[in-house]
């Protein structure tokens, strides 16, 4: 069972189901795709003012319908870096308004500890990157999605005040955890 998370003001989660129905959420500012497979595909296209980290998607695994708690059994691995900025995953609580599987009317509504990436724009930047990932099981080591990013980032409301940000566009490979100042 995979449970599939994008934050869209709060959260809206999304995920494809089991009889091949894809999923698609659209706001102003983000268009989220899940399309089913083997991997399943997933597409984020996100258009907003620069900022330190924006939410890319989340998402759980081993929901059990007793008690709606979920395993984070999983990474996130960049295929293809983006050219101007990080990426990092965080842990953190959401809820769950969409679900592919069996559990999906007992949790809906749930909130549970959900694994999250987030992309951080290089300090100031303004334009377009994209990276592409992938989602593996921890347990079986399979992957169990890829998923493509697009980012067209606008001015930030606010000017930094800040210097130049020192960090390089994160290499492929494992996805690493966010620094403590967002946690």
């Amino acid at each position: 069972m995979r449970v599939f998370a994008a934050i869209i003001g709060l959260i809206c989660a999304a995920a494809a189901s089991a009889q091949g129905q894809g999923y698609e959420s659209r706001t102003p500012e983000r268009v989220f795709k899940v399309t089913p497979g083997s991997p399943t595909q997933i597409s984020v296209a996100i258009h907003v003012p620069t900022r330190d980290f924006i939410r890319v998607m989340t998402r759980v695994t081993g929901l059990k319908p007793s008690d709606c708690i979920g395993k984070i059994r999983l990474s996130f691995d960049i295929v293809e870096s983006p050219q101007h900025g990080q990426l990092c995953v965080r842990d953190e609580f959401g809820t769950i308004t969409y679900i592919d599987g069996t559990p999906a009317p007992a949790c809906l509504g749930a909130r549970v500890k959900m694994r999250a990436l987030y992309y951080r724009p290089l300090s100031g930047y303004v334009g377009a990157d994209a990276f592409t990932f992938r989602i593996r099981s921890l347990v079986s080591n399979a992957i169990t999605a890829e998923g493509a990013a697009s980012f067209d980032l606008g001015p930030p409301v606010v000017a930094p005040d800040q210097p130049p940000d020192p960090w390089a566009p994160s290499p492929p490979g494992p996805v690493e955890p966010c620094p403590e100042m967002l946690m």
